[in-house]
């Protein structure tokens, strides 16, 4: 097995993880000894097998396997375990491994690939054992140790892709997930937060990991001379832009970082720290037409060490000489350049879409938002029919809704809502083209999926969150009866925070407005005003429970608090028709309450703002408030500049009758009589 330092690798050794085994993860474990004890007792007879017959048991367990019947291909496998060959052993325990991750048994699944390299160094079944541990050693949490076991096919992989390329293609795939994945964090859990995009689902298919006959390559032809040498490069080139070749036996890091910088022309300069710590550690080269930065990052990140690169000089530093920000962000660099060597090695892999996915999930977290909208647009466009269909149309969601491209996002939300049918990703698309639908002023598309969502989900914090849209989207389209409804189909789960105080201001709304008789309506006012009172911002809503809020405010004669609410709101919200319908709103409340002044200041912001869309409506309340003023020149004006914009039907009317009684003011009884019967006077 490669290891970059053998005096400090982390990687297990296999008798030492039979003796402590790792944590479990996940199901309970399978004991393969005990299968083996419970097919005696059950009175089968297990004796020795001829090699043919093992053959037969390794076909039929394989096929088993690939079914996904990983039960039913254990007991055949432990049949053919009592053969004698060395060969049949190996062949068998890599099955019986390949048996205990299916079945969720982690810490046998590693024990058993570390016996396999153990028995097959050098061979085939070795490479497909060694990515079985990386894989395990991933899921155990031990990401070190399986980024230590998969760099042996950056730095050393001629041999191992000679033996198979498609196990290479593999090992380079899962080593820049796992790399990415330490960056970003595993979450897969509460995806539908803003600042939280889908990974990839990983699940494991033992079919893609048997052993399969491998043509025989030429292994003299390419053969790289001894030594590090330079490909491709560009003048006054950095790290990225070179392309190195090597061939090294096993030497020390310092003089592979001498020779290779030699070898591009750049000065090398070592911080004090880095020389004490990578004096002795060793390492053995064997790559082809690899970029510097890769074989940098593999050389020295093991050793909790960086590199910086200006003006030709490369600068070798520990990681703890760095500040946090410029650590956090060599981490990212590393991953997204493990990401980009995999997809340029082998393009047309199977993990491709993947792969492009997480470049876009890299973006996303950094705030490159167009970078990351690229990379998810590249997948729906050139992979339609790969599995990360879904993630892909989920994602790109989340960047429009950063963006606040809310038309952009509901229609992505609709790729993903048709294209996870079924998966638990469905539910969290689901929610977020109801709350989409709410911040477009739409209460009367969200129902639709959120009542889907309440009905699909498991997760009970998705759960409460559709119902709280869901009753805020049948109280905005005045339908109080069935928000009451929905709210009592989960009464226990919404009376726990974080949810409790949300659900009591809905549920209190739905039945003020339902009540009937004035002492019911007294006595659901006040609770109300108790269920306001203790009602904080929702943040998954925005501007949607704002007005909902404010609404409240209003139909129990708290107008003076919905005004403040309403200007707060919209002056730090970005635009959309909401802000604008809520900007409104607060100008009709201010002129209900005779702040003519302030209501003037609002409109003509609103009028004078090129992101505002409804600026006739603006506008005709604007001309409303001039002649509520008796300020009838600016209502003529205001009319007039209306008219000669191409207005909805209803809107024409109104500024025509509008216009008319300004003309009949003035005694011009036959313009107003044109205006009047919808008719524009010359």
């Amino acid at each position: 097995m490669f290891m970059l330092n053998s005096q400090s690798s982390e990687i297990p050794h296999s008798g030492e993880v039979r003796r402590n085994p790792l944590p479990r993860i996940g199901q309970e474990s399978i004991n393969l000894e005990s299968s083996a004890s419970l097919t005696e007792s059950e009175g089968v007879d297990v004796p020795l097998v001829s090699t043919q017959e093992i053959a037969n048991l390794l076909v039929h367990g394989d096929l088993l396997l690939s079914s996904g019947n990983a039960a039913s291909a254990l007991r055949l496998y432990r049949q053919a375990i009592e053969s004698e060959t060395e060969q049949g052993t190996t062949d068998v325990t890599y099955r019986l491994a390949l048996c205990a991750e299916a079945l969720g048994d982690y810490p046998e699944a590693l024990a058993r690939y570390q016996a396999v390299t153990d028995l097959n160094a050098g061979g085939v079944l070795q490479e497909y054992a060694l990515l079985g541990e990386a894989r395990i050693l991933d899921q155990l949490g031990h990401t070190a140790a399986a980024l230590g076991v998969l760099q042996r096919w950056v730095l050393s992989r001629k041999a191992a892709h000679h033996l198979s390329p498609r196990v290479t293609g593999d090992a380079l795939y899962l080593l820049s997930h796992i790399a990415a994945i330490a960056v970003m964090g595993r979450s897969e859990s509460r995806i539908w937060h803003p600042e939280v995009v889908c990974p990839p689902q990983r699940s494991f298919d033992p079919n893609r990991y048997l052993p399969q006959v491998e043509p025989v390559p030429v292994m003299v032809s390419d053969l790289c001379p001894v030594g590090i040498h330079v490909i491709h490069q560009l003048a006054e080139s950095s790290p990225e832009t070179v392309t190195l070749s090597g061939r090294l036996a096993r030497t020390t890091v310092p003089r592979v970082i001498s020779e290779l910088s030699q070898e591009a022309g750049w000065v090398v300069e070592w911080s004090q720290p880095v020389g004490d710590v990578v004096r002795t550690s060793t390492v053995a080269l064997d790559f082809q037409e690899q970029t510097a930065n890769l074989i940098l990052d593999w050389l020295l990140a093991p050793h909790g060490i960086a590199w910086e690169f200006d003006d030709g000089r490369l600068r070798i530093v520990a990681e703890h000489e760095l500040t946090s920000e410029q650590q956090e962000e060599r981490r990212w660099q590393r991953a997204e350049r493990a990401l980009l060597a995999a997809l340029l090695w082998n393009p047309d892999h199977v993990d491709t879409p993947a792969g492009y996915l997480l470049l876009g999930n890299l973006s996303y977290f950094r705030g490159h938002f167009q970078s990351s909208q690229r990379h998810y647009e590249h997948v729906l466009r050139s992979f339609p029919r790969s599995p990360v269909q879904p993630e892909a149309w989920f994602n790109l969601a989340k960047v429009e809704l950063a963006e606040q491209n809310l038309e952009k996002a509901a229609h992505a939300l609709q790729g993903a809502m048709d294209a996870s049918r079924g998966q638990p990703l469905e539910s969290a698309a689901l929610l977020l083209a109801g709350q989409t639908a709410l911040k477009r002023n739409l209460p009367q598309d969200a129902t639709r999926p959120l009542m889907r969502g309440v009905t699909v989900t498991r997760d009970d914090d998705l759960r409460a969150l559709s119902l709280l849209a869901l009753a805020t989207a049948h109280l905005l389209n005045n339908q109080p009866e069935r928000a009451n409804v929905a709210l009592m189909e989960s009464r226990d789960l919404l009376q726990t925070q974080p949810y409790r105080d949300r659900a009591a201001f809905l549920a209190g709304l739905a039945r003020y407005r339902s009540a009937t008789t004035p002492s019911r309506k007294e006595r659901d006012g006040l609770a109300l005003i108790s269920a306001t009172s203790h009602l904080s911002n929702d943040s998954e809503l925005g501007l949607a429970h704002v007005m909902l809020k404010a609404e409240a405010l209003e139909e129990i004669g708290l107008r003076h608090l919905a005004i403040p609410l309403i200007e707060q709101s919209i002056t730090e919200a970005p635009p959309s028709q909401l802000r604008e319908h809520l900007a409104l709103r607060l100008a009709d409340l201010l002129m209900e309450s005779n702040d003519d002044e302030r209501a003037e200041a609002l409109l003509l912001r609103a009028i004078n703002d090129p992101t505002t869309e409804g600026s006739h409506i603006t506008l005709m309340r604007l001309a409303e408030l001039y002649f509520q003023q008796q300020q009838i020149d600016q209502v003529e004006t205001s009319c007039l500049k209306l008219l000669g914009h191409d207005l909805s039907p209803q809107m024409r009317v109104r500024a025509l009758e509008l216009l008319g009684r300004v003309y009949a003011s003035r005694g011009d009884r036959e313009r107003a009589v044109l205006c009047f019967a919808g008719t524009m006077p010359q």
